[in-house]
């Protein structure tokens, strides 16, 4: 039944879109969700940042050593930033259109481009670049109710996209949501929200993992309580490290 229902959901995304016809949601330009013009306005992140005190970091080096011993993550690695201020006006509006199941596959290929746009920007991709060898990808993923209501992962389609592009392998159960925990956006501070979250993640299968290189993706990454959680997760079945890797760096 779940998956005839999916079948009709993604007909129905499908008829849409050819009914409707995509338009540039900055500029109503026909031909994409974000034409190359106005794609060229978001401004990627051509450094690398400590994601606990936010220092730029030097080449080779993606972490303070003083801020090691409070993370579970290696690094975060964001693309765009998710601030209110007026630079980021398309930023925000991309982000909020997201939740729309009718944009959503559009929206996954611009926020992977995104991705790719900012690793190229700090020299992950480049011809004699071997960065990600023995990575795998895993999506934050999401409560199964949680899920069902939504009728789709956000993290788990940036995934797919990010996947296609590096040519690296996407672990969807590995990882698992087993607690049904309210929304980070419900909660009122930092500590709130790492207790909300805390015991959320299991891992099920671990064998894919060990002593292997996680690239753990989200949309957007305000507290990080919850990408941290899922971190440390993974570390205690033998992922050796837990490379965060987000669309947008929220304030």
């Amino acid at each position: 039944m779940l998956k005839i229902r999916s079948f009709l959901s993604e007909l129905k995304a499908i008829i849409i879109e050819i009914i409707f016809p995509v338009k540039c949601l900055n500029c109503g330009k026909e031909g994409q969700f974000l034409c190359e013009d106005c794609f060229s306005i978001i401004q990627i992140i051509d450094q690398k940042y400590c994601h606990i005190c936010k220092k730029r970091k030097p080449a080779n080096v993606f972490q303070c050593e003083e801020c090691r011993r409070k993370t579970s993550l290696d690094h975060v690695f964001f693309a765009t930033t998710y601030q209110e201020s007026q630079e980021d006006v398309l930023n925000r509006k991309l982000i909020l259109c997201f939740k729309y199941k009718a944009l959503i596959r559009g929206l996954s290929l611009i926020f992977s481009k995104l991705i790719i746009a900012h690793f190229r920007a700090i020299d992950l991709i480049n011809e004699n670049n071997d960065f990600f060898e023995n990575f795998v990808i895993i999506p934050i993923p999401l409560h199964n109710k949680r899920k069902k209501w939504r009728g789709f992962n956000q993290a788990e389609e940036i995934a797919k996209c990010l996947s296609l592009e590096l040519k690296i392998p996407m672990l969807k159960k590995s990882l698992r949501r087993v607690k049904n925990t309210k929304s980070q956006t419900e909660t009122e501070n930092h500590q709130e929200r790492k207790d909300n979250v805390e015991g959320a993640f299991e891992c099920f299968d671990d064998k894919p993992i060990k002593e292997r290189n996680v690239l753990l993706i989200d949309d957007i990454y305000t507290s990080g309580a919850t990408i941290e959680e899922a971190a440390k997760t993974l570390k205690k079945k033998g992922v050796k490290r837990v490379w965060g890797c987000v669309v947008a760096m929220g304030s």
